[in-house]
């Protein structure tokens, strides 16, 4: 018996094949410089110039001289203070006063001298004195830089009741002492809503009427006998 014995060399193939691919990504860092523009924009700001307001002149002294009833009373009530806080060194102030009256009235106290009015005088000092005088003696009596004149408050919105005003207009030139002495026309202002005053029915008792008529009146009246200053103390009471 012949034993064939094939011996099978085991043909170990040994394949390393170590394909080591290195790939090297090359990591590429890209560097984005945002360069951060700064735009400066320089907004020129227009500078408009405004006007300049001048600081009011304080003068030394004030001298005032009020022809009127109840509503120059209200006026000066306070003046007097009020100027003394502003810095005027000197006030002096003189309120001719008659509860009510009228142009006419004070026309008619002209004409006869009459020392009729409760003359409330401060000489530069709080404390008033009231005295009995009439126009020709307060208008002699201080060189006064402002005259004020002004209606009864019933007749202030109605034009022809003020035929007189050009006459006593012509009194005060004549009397007054200083040659460059102001006149103001003090319009007085409108009755509250619910006023029972007899006169309110005058004027439809409608406080608005009752202002527009004051108005109107003053704008008609007042070119016409030179009078370019106003005291507006029925609109500013009206606005209030």
């Amino acid at each position: 018996d012949t034993v064939d014995t094939t011996d099978t060399s085991a043909t170990t193939t040994e394949t390393t094949t170590e394909n080591t691919t290195e790939t090297t990504t090359e990591m590429t860092t890209t560097e984005t410089t945002t360069e951060e523009t700064t735009t400066e924009t320089t907004t020129e700001e227009t500078t408009t110039e405004q006007p300049k307001v001048e600081e009011p002149t304080i003068p030394k002294s004030i001298k005032i001289l009020a022809i009127g009833n109840s509503f120059s009373d209200d006026a000066t009530e306070h003046l007097f203070g009020i100027l003394k806080d502003a810095g005027v060194e000197e006030v002096i102030i003189g309120n001719l006063y008659i509860g009510g009256c009228s142009i006419d009235t004070h026309w008619n106290n002209m004409k006869n001298d009459s020392a009729a009015y409760e003359f409330r005088y401060y000489n530069n000092q709080a404390d008033r004195t009231n005295t009995k005088r009439s126009i020709s003696y307060a208008l002699a009596l201080h060189e006064w830089d402002y005259i004020t004149i002004q209606q009864v408050s019933q007749n202030s919105g109605q034009p022809t009741t003020l035929g007189n005003l050009q006459n006593a207009l012509d009194y005060i030139n004549q009397k007054k002492t200083n040659e460059n002495a102001k006149i103001y026309w003090h319009s007085t202002w409108a009755y509250q809503q619910n006023s029972t005053h007899s006169s309110f029915p005058t004027y439809g008792s409608n406080q608005m009427k009752m202002y527009e008529a004051i108005v109107n009146t003053v704008n008609q009246e007042a070119p016409k006998v030179g009078i370019k200053l106003i005291i507006p103390s029925g609109t500013a009471v009206q606005n209030a």
